[in-house]
């Protein structure tokens, strides 16, 4: 399977006091967490279930 072919899924990052959400293959993934960069929860199917869980950790966040 090439990387055109496989499927694209959103990650969340952690940047700064938010989270980055970036859109890659579980191949760019796997390279990432190789080398040290760490993505938070699982990822996600489509960026607005994405959203949605980043939204949820800021507002954690912020009721502490």
């Amino acid at each position: 399977m090439t990387s055109s072919d496989r499927p694209i899924f959103f990650y969340l990052f952690p940047n700064g006091n938010d989270f980055k959400i970036v859109e890659m293959t579980d191949a760019e993934a796997t390279k990432r967490w190789t080398e040290g960069q760490r993505w938070l929860d699982m990822p996600r199917k489509t960026r607005a279930e994405a959203e949605e869980i980043r939204l949820q950790y800021l507002s954690h966040r912020h009721s502490r």
